[in-house]
């Protein structure tokens, strides 16, 4: 029953927190309130870890670093702009980014997909590259660095570019109903890189 009615969600809005106190999450979803702090400690974290999984896998969702620079679920019909954005390299990606970036992000663009062996990296936060999480042999789960043209190969998405101001503008629209729905100020990445609660 969670997991419908998370999908639900997903495709009314487009795009889901894995969590948030305020605006429509998984985590809150499932708990059936707002969680505060860590949904780890929550008595339904291991339904609320199901569902994440099971919505990580689904062919129409992917999750990447977007809505208040948390981990964001986003539904097929937005995807388009979502890479739109992401692909652009505009300056609000690349200015102020350190060498070590700018390296690694060349890396992950070449190879198409990298274990991250360093915590510490804006990328994501920029949208250069997404971020996933893999079971590993040993299975305990490893960091991967994604270039935006694997996650579409890997999804079997065809990428066919939008114009980026009206990608962002169909993006907004989503956060923008939040914060009149919601009273929470909603960020995405080129609006700001404050991290809210």
């Amino acid at each position: 029953m969670s997991l419908r009615r998370v999908q639900a969600e997903l495709e009314k809005y487009g795009l889901l927190l894995v969590t948030d106190s305020v605006i429509p999450s998984v985590a809150g979803l499932v708990a059936g309130e707002p969680i505060k702090g860590s949904w780890w400690s929550h008595p339904k974290s291991l339904a609320i870890f199901a569902v994440i999984e099971k919505l990580d896998d689904h062919e129409d969702v992917l999750l990447t670093t977007l809505v208040l620079n948390k981990q964001t679920f986003v539904h097929t019909r937005f995807w388009r702009d979502l890479l739109s954005v992401a692909m652009t390299k505009d300056r609000w990606q690349m200015d102020g980014l350190s060498k070590d970036d700018r390296a690694l992000l060349e890396r992950v663009e070449s190879e198409g997909e990298i274990r991250a062996s360093r915590t510490k990296t804006e990328l994501p936060s920029r949208l250069l590259v997404r971020a996933k999480n893999i079971h590993t042999e040993t299975g305990a789960h490893a960091k991967v660095l994604q270039s935006w043209r694997a996650s579409a190969k890997e999804k079997h998405f065809r990428f066919r570019p939008k114009n980026p101001a009206a990608a962002k503008k169909a993006l907004e629209s989503i956060v923008g109903q939040w914060q009149e729905n919601f009273g929470k100020k909603v960020t995405l990445p080129w609006q700001g890189r404050g991290r809210e609660g």
